[in-house]
């Protein structure tokens, strides 16, 4: 979790859908090297779910949710979409009844929330929900948390949530938006809504589009379909002098479920085989990958460059280790967008 002030500026997003035909590929052999490239949109506004062992990916729509909740049986975290231009702020606060939990000056000074690239459950804006709370027993109020849409007009700005509880089977939370359509406070919510857990996915995701919570399917692939994600989020840069900007990045995250990931910069790439593997060492944060294997030259006419001697060694879902390295960012018209890559299966 990191707290900010920085404004956030992020693409108007478009549509797209396409195919993730893993029952059509064939899995990829041992020593067997491929190229793929993938169109990441034109504002970069889509997220390409690709699987190594199949060569095969799925795009969706970044902009289709807002809140996403770890779905497997033990997980609590709760996640913004960074690219919905959503920040957080705490209002130490426990009931809706208080007025300063609709008085938006009160709000707007508390410190932004946003979570961490790592895709750690403590390191999100929502940390700590478990344990905001006031009192015990049966009086027991849990804190209130304000979402801020930093785009959306006033009556659709804030969202206030509370979380009330998380088990094996679900998360109960409580959405309250700050005015309707006339500019009047809303003052009470007391209706649950109920975020379902399905141990066949990463996340249950949600939108709060209109501020009324709503499910949204088919997001991401199954777990087990896909090793790593094209998607664009918040990276933070410290400036110094205490002054952290967020920024918004173009990149990969791995898949939590049993991606883990090593970088090695000075091996030769067809040089590395599996008597490697036991010198490096492996990270299971969701942005192993990052964005850091490409860099932009700013200013006039500045562009990316790549770098292909940056090597990622990736155990993915089935437990097989690739060898992966970037190649270009760009398509053979010059446009940019088009991440091209090569891989191959080592084990």
């Amino acid at each position: 979790m990191l707290k900010t002030k920085f404004p956030i500026y992020i693409a108007i997003l478009m549509s797209l859908s396409s195919c993730f035909k893993k029952e059509d590929a064939i899995m990829l052999p041992i020593g067997t090297s491929e190229i793929q490239t993938v169109f990441l949109g034109k504002e970069y506004e889509y997220d390409t779910y690709f699987d190594l062992g199949t060569n095969a990916y799925r795009q969706n729509l970044r902009s289709d949710w807002d809140l996403r909740f770890e779905s497997s049986k033990n997980g609590w975290g709760v996640f913004i979409n960074t690219e919905s231009e959503i920040v957080v702020h705490k209002l130490d606060m426990y009931h809706l009844s208080e007025p300063l939990t609709f008085d938006t000056v009160k709000i707007m000074d508390k410190p932004d929330l946003i979570d961490k690239p790592s895709g750690k459950a403590e390191e999100s804006a929502f940390f700590d929900w478990k344990t905001y709370k006031q009192g015990q027993g049966a009086s027991q109020q849990h804190g209130i948390y304000v979402i801020e849409f930093k785009r959306r007009p006033l009556n659709e700005k804030f969202v206030r949530v509370q979380i009330l509880s998380v088990s094996d089977s679900n998360f109960v939370c409580r959405f309250t938006q700050l005015y309707d359509a006339a500019g009047d406070s809303i003052l009470y919510n007391n209706t649950d809504f109920i975020i379902p857990k399905s141990n066949n996915y990463n996340y249950t995701y949600c939108s709060l589009k209109g501020g009324s919570p709503k499910l949204i399917q088919n997001v991401e692939p199954s777990k087990t379909d896909w090793d790593f994600v094209f998607t664009r989020y918040i990276e933070f840069f410290d400036l110094g002098s205490g002054v952290i900007l967020p920024y918004p990045v173009n990149g990969v995250k791995c898949n939590k479920y049993n991606v883990t990931v090593a970088r090695d910069s000075v091996s030769n790439f067809n040089e590395i085989d599996m008597s490697y593997i036991a010198r490096y060492s492996f990270s299971d944060r969701e942005d192993a990958i990052g964005y850091d294997w490409k860099s932009h030259a700013y200013g006039a006419g500045g562009s990316y460059s790549v770098n292909s001697k940056l090597i990622y060694i990736i155990k993915d879902t089935e437990g097989h280790y690739y060898k992966l390295r970037f190649l270009d960012f760009y398509n053979d018209k010059a446009e940019k967008g088009y991440p091209k890559f090569e891989f191959v299966r080592i084990q």
